[in-house]
């Protein structure tokens, strides 16, 4: 994994902004910063920000910011640091306090996992706690984690924290079928997929050596920059 920061275009932003997700707000010179969740976006229109619950005065109302002020918005999403600054092009009040910031032309990202994840695409099957199988695609993975695409999870399937399996056979002599437990730590819709970020409850390195001989990959050592270090590369 390279540490240097990359910039991701508009329009694959759009794949990480997903209603709800948790961001941290901080307005140019003042050091706090205060938690807000994404409300929703629009591709080269605007991105709207809110702080559901917040007491009046506090949240991002707290910042007192103003049409034409800067803002800067960073979130963690797959262990992927991204930041932005946004420009306040509107403000509500009420019923509760809103802020839409233009759409920015790129973010920065930087990576924090410790572990590299390796891209595919390899039939697998989720296992929910009842035991049924779904059908799903696996896009990549990691001694702690994978990233799965599948279509007909419910809500609560693909809710946060939920128990998961993930079923990966692969041919011998690269091991055989990997029953991997797991949480589910985050789901976006993706078309007409619900993409899971999985979590895996105790690292598999052999998992990992298999699929690199079985995808013809040289070893895959682990790689790693600090958050503190990613997030100095942030805006």
């Amino acid at each position: 994994m390279n540490a240097t920061t990359n910039e991701l275009p508009r329009r694959q932003l759009a794949d990480v902004l997903a209603p709800a997700l948790k961001v941290f707000v901080q307005a140019p010179l003042f050091a706090s910063r205060i938690e807000a969740k994404i409300l929703g976006s629009a591709i080269g229109q605007y991105v709207a920000l809110h702080s559901p619950g917040s007491k009046p005065g506090a949240g991002l109302s707290s910042l007192a910011p103003r049409v034409g002020d800067n803002l800067i918005i960073r979130f963690l999403v797959d262990g992927i640091a991204y930041g932005f600054t946004g420009r306040v092009m509107h403000l509500l009040a009420h019923p509760e306090s809103l802020v839409f910031l233009e759409y920015p032309e790129s973010v920065a990202q930087v990576s924090v996992r410790r572990d590299r994840r390796i891209p595919c695409r390899l039939p697998c099957n989720l296992v929910d706690s009842t035991g049924k199988r779904i059908p799903a695609l696996l896009l990549d993975i990691s001694e702690g984690g994978s990233k799965v695409a599948c279509r007909g999870l419910s809500e609560e399937q693909r809710a946060a924290d939920t128990p998961v399996k993930l079923e990966l056979t692969l041919p011998p002599p690269s091991g055989g079928t990997h029953a991997i437990t797991g949480k589910v730590v985050r789901a976006t819709r993706q078309n007409q997929s619900i993409v899971s970020g999985i979590e895996f409850e105790r690292r598999h390195s052999e998992l990992m050596e298999n699929l690199a001989s079985f995808l013809c990959l040289d070893d895959v050592p682990p790689t790693s920059i600090g958050s503190a270090n990613a997030e100095a590369q942030l805006p």
